[in-house]
């Protein structure tokens, strides 16, 4: 999901075209948000260095810890993120001799509350380290509605039967989905004619 940064908000973009945001999709101001898959050293650093923000959540085998970092409010801290010691499979060695020694993030955790949701505790980690312009609670809000989208995907998926491909190469996997997204729009027009 994309997110402009406007003035001292962030607003939603509408989805773009490609599936996957690359150097070529993204703009400055733009906010990139996404789960733990995208949580990664050079993930952070390529965002930054096209003039775009992030917005994940942080991956599993990162430890949270209180006492490292500066606290910039509740729940709430900068914290120094090193370059791994190793490249990480998937990018040249050129591209990982590259990359600074340190980077700063901002993370922030929360708890949720909510009967019925799995997830007790979720830590994010943002580029929008300035506290005074996206406060915690919007950041949190931001995620959230990420969350809605995947949920919303997850339901599309599942009634257009979409949740198991059953093709297994990658032109045919793109027919597939075509097929289903042409039949999508078919019902989409149809359910309009009927409510007005």
């Amino acid at each position: 999901m994309l997110v402009e940064r406007v003035g001292r908000g962030l607003n939603p973009l509408p989805t773009p075209s490609s599936l996957h945001p690359t150097p070529h999709t993204l703009h400055p101001v733009q906010v990139l948000l996404g789960d733990r898959a995208f949580c990664a050293y050079a993930d952070m650093v390529s965002i930054t260095q096209l003039g775009c923000d992030a917005v994940f959540r942080k991956h599993q085998s990162r430890t949270t810890t209180i006492r490292k970092g500066k606290i910039v409010g509740d729940c709430d801290k900068l914290v120094t993120w090193y370059k791994p010691k190793q490249c990480p499979q998937g990018l040249s060695k050129d591209d990982f001799d590259a990359l600074p020694s340190s980077i700063t993030v901002r993370e922030i955790y929360y708890y949720i509350l909510i009967p019925g949701f799995r997830t007790q505790q979720v830590s994010l980690i943002t580029t929008l380290l300035d506290k005074s312009s996206y406060s915690t609670l919007e950041i949190v809000g931001l995620y959230g509605k990420r969350w809605d989208v995947e949920l919303d995907l997850r339901h599309i998926k599942t009634t257009l039967g979409m949740d198991i491909l059953r093709c297994k190469t990658p032109p045919m996997i793109r027919k597939e989905i075509h097929v289903y997204r042409t039949e999508f729009r078919s019902q989409e027009s149809e359910f309009r004619m009927n409510s007005v």
